[in-house]
């Protein structure tokens, strides 16, 4: 039987320690104390609290120069310039202050140093804190951040942990999410003072986050919004009424469409976070203002971020529709809001194809990613994708330095009906190779067991559909393999 999210506090294994150290290496480096194993396994890793960090910090920027955000600006001018602080409203090398146990966190937290803002501090209130490593990269880029969790040992440790990292300025509450909304409503730090305006867009310089609950009681993992704890569909109108951002981690298994969907309207932004291409995170921006919008805002940006250890990522850009139309959900795809036609075409030996990651493969704009590219998928519903060719000349013989980090480019040697007898002689001229199966009826495992080959090795074959016809593809080299 497992055991509970409360239970008793136990050292770190070496296996646990060794583990911490991969996700959180300046807490690690700091060493602070992590209550469970669960604990570690639920909360951000580093870098993603590192990229949110940045990215709240582009909210608020946004928030107080422009007062009224659009759908896209804050994505895109976080992606271009880090943070759009124009140099007059930017502290230059500001000291922050911070232990002396703190020498990983403190060379961090200059980091953010420079993007401070300037003359009013906000407040990020992390309402499910869990952790706390969330809260921790926010109290960098934030005047005061609230940490607020339901587990009293959970909180406990936040708050040594906080101590330790040189936080001071990050208030500990143990309350329901629920009922820390309630008294943060009520602080009297956060109400507009005399020099301010009263309207909702000004009314408080505040940034929500959430992180819900996505474990039942049984231990089961939850996916869906009503799922979960909070629940953020119920809590919806508190939040937009308490503060104009509110910046919510999902599960990563969420299907955007019904997210956009239950959300309608709401909704200023959308991210997918990656780490070695896998992916990670489903952050999702709302916004208050955005309702202003609704006359003329028709889509939704989603980013995919591939995230570096210090927070930076590389990253494209997509769009989805707004507000999906019906009363209902939608059975169909949000992510073409252009209506880009898909196109087939057959790889040649010598061209590369692309293999997208799990997180461009979870945003679902490939006809997006086609019409930019000028690539086209192997079959209607493989996600495996070829250059075109540009009138008489060749398919492109080079990978597209844009898009590898959110995926694999791998040469083609060979193409060859699949069969059991093609399936049996790619074994014996292939004994060690890594295999996908996709769009046949096929599982990866069923395909290796019919060849009969063990993982490893340079060579990728890839079993799969084009134009219709079942085929294998044999793939030599990834493109990073050739440099």
């Amino acid at each position: 039987m497992k055991s509970s999210f409360a239970g008793i506090l136990s050292d770190l294994s070496a296996a646990q320690a060794s583990k911490l150290t991969a996700k959180l290496p300046s807490w690690a480096a700091a060493g602070v104390s992590v209550p469970t194993t669960l604990s570690l396994e639920q909360c951000s890793s580093e870098p993603t609290a590192l990229y949110k960090a940045r990215l709240a910090r582009s909210i608020m920027a946004a928030g107080t120069i422009g007062g009224r955000e659009t759908r896209a600006n804050i994505a895109l001018s976080f992606s271009e310039h880090g943070s759009p602080l124009p140099p007059e409203s930017t502290v230059a090398d500001e000291h922050v202050a911070g232990s002396s146990a703190a020498a990983g966190s403190q060379k961090t937290r200059t980091m953010f140093a420079r993007g401070r803002l300037l003359p009013a501090l906000w407040t990020v209130a992390d309402l499910t804190g869990g952790l706390g490593v969330d809260s921790w990269a926010f109290s960098q880029v934030a005047g005061r951040v609230i940490y607020n969790e339901l587990s009293p040992d959970l909180a406990r440790q936040a708050s040594e942990n906080f101590r330790i990292l040189g936080c001071d300025n990050i208030t500990v509450m143990n309350h329901s999410a629920e009922e820390a909304l309630d008294q943060i409503r009520q602080s009297a730090e956060l109400k507009p003072g005399p020099e301010e305006s009263d309207t909702k867009e000004e009314h408080a310089r505040l940034l929500i986050y959430l992180d819900p609950d996505r474990r039942a009681a049984t231990g089961a993992k939850m996916v869906r919004l009503e799922d979960c704890r909070p629940n953020l569909i119920e809590l919806l109108p508190r939040l937009l009424d308490s503060a104009p951002y509110i910046l919510v981690k999902l599960s990563p298994m969420l299907d955007i469409t019904q997210m956009l969907w239950r959300l309608s309207g709401c909704v200023s932004g959308i991210w997918i976070l990656s780490t070695h291409r896998e992916c990670r995170e489903l952050i999702v921006l709302i916004s208050r203002n955005i309702s202003t919008l609704a006359a003329t805002a028709t889509a939704t940006v989603i980013t995919v971020a591939e995230v570096h250890p210090d927070g930076t990522a590389d990253e494209l850009h997509f769009e989805a529709e707004a507000r999906p139309s019906g009363q209902t959900a939608p059975n169909r795809s949000v992510t073409n809001p252009a209506g880009i036609p898909l196109t087939a075409a057959i790889p040649e030996p010598g061209t590369y194809i692309f293999e997208p990651g799990a997180a461009l493969m979870k945003s679902g704009c490939f006809a997006q990613l086609c019409s930019r590219y000028n690539l086209s998928q192997l079959d209607t519903s493989t996600r495996l994708f070829v250059c075109n060719k540009q009138g008489n000349q060749e398919y492109s013989s080079e990978p597209i330095p844009e898009l590898e980090p959110f995926g694999r480019f791998r040469r083609v040697s060979s193409i060859r009906p699949l069969s059991g007898k093609t399936l049996k002689e790619l074994g014996k001229e292939y004994p060690r190779c890594e295999i996908t199966a996709k769009n046949i009826p096929m599982t990866t495992d069923q395909v290796r067991d019919r060849m009969g080959s063990a993982p490893g090795g340079d060579v990728h074959i890839y079993a799969t559909s084009i134009l219709g016809r079942r085929s294998v593809v044999i793939c030599t080299a990834s493109a990073q393999q050739l440099r």
